[in-house]
This record gives C-alpha cells, structure tokens and sequence, in this order.
C-alpha cells in the first residue's frame, strides 16, 4: 500500500499508510518562535483528527526537528499527545539523540500520554513497537525493552524511576 500525503507545511508532512498515521517534523533556521508554534498548531488539527478518525496509531518523527522548543510549541505538542492517548491509541515517538530533546519529550509523552507513547531514538525499533501494539501483540514493559543494554542503544528509559540521592562531587 502507498502512503497518501494527508497535510504538508512549512516544516511537517503528514502521510497515511495504511493504519498508521506518519508525521515527520524538520528544523527550518529561517523560521521564528511564533512561527514554529503556527505550524505546530496546525498540526494539533490534523493530528487530532487522525487520532479520532482513520488512523491507529502515530509515528511522530522528530528527529529532524528543533532540538529546544518552546512554551506554545510544547503545549501543541501535549494537545497532540493527549487525544491519541484519549483515543486510546499508540503514538511512537521519535527524537535525535540530543539529551534536550529527548528530555523535553519524555517529559511531555510522561505528562499527556502515560498509557500509549514511547519514545524512540531509533525508527525501525519505533515502528516494530507500534506495528506490535496494532497486532496486540504483547510488547516487553518498558522497563525491559528500553532500559540501555549499551551507551549507544537505540531505545531510550521513560519510565523507569531512577533512584533519589544527593549528587556527590567529584575529585
């Protein structure tokens, strides 16, 4: 089956295949704050639609994106997060490596989609894992199937607490 192209702008596109809904996000320098949260809440529409309509389930792509956003943009984001987990239906998402990102949008999937979003710094981990929740498949708890077997693996913690104590200094 090909993807149908559902939305494109400035910085996104928005594809269906199949069941899955694709939205890949990229960085455009030349593009301001206020502008990113424009188009970041023009996604917030299309996304929601697709989550209560033909889709089931989201590979959100951005690890071509902004490495920081900001305050409107992250609530985009969370509105975006949250009608997939109210619709009950599984969002991966996928961010570079950057430790901001990653952190901001483990925070955000934490916070508006508990039940229903992993993050991923590797795409074919992330569509494996979403193809499995479609299947209803059984996928690993997250503690297992993301906790790092090496620095460089590709699944990424979110759940798992880390243990609390004071940060002892070096030397």
């Amino acid at each position: 089956m090909t993807a149908s192209v559902v939305a494109e702008g400035e910085n996104y596109r928005i594809e269906l295949d199949g069941a899955i809904a694709h939205c890949r996000v990229w960085s455009r320098p030349d593009l301001d704050f206020e502008a990113g949260a424009r188009l970041a809440a023009q996604k917030v529409l299309i996304c929601s639609s697709l989550a209560s309509g033909d889709a089931r389930g989201l590979l959100f792509d951005l690890r071509e994106a902004p490495k920081v956003i900001g305050p409107k943009t992250q609530n985009s984001l969370i509105q975006i997060l949250a009608a997939w987990e109210h619709a009950g239906r599984p969002i991966a998402v996928i961010v570079s490596p950057a430790s901001l990102q990653r952190l901001q949008l483990s925070r955000l999937a934490r916070e508006a989609a508990p039940q229903h979003a992993e993050i991923f710094v590797d795409f074919d981990l992330a569509r494996e894992w979403l193809g499995a929740r479609l299947r209803g498949a059984p996928t690993a708890p997250p503690t297992r199937r993301s906790r790092p077997a090496a620095p460089s693996s590709p699944a990424l913690e979110r759940r798992t607490p880390r243990p609390a104590g004071p940060i002892k200094p070096r030397g």
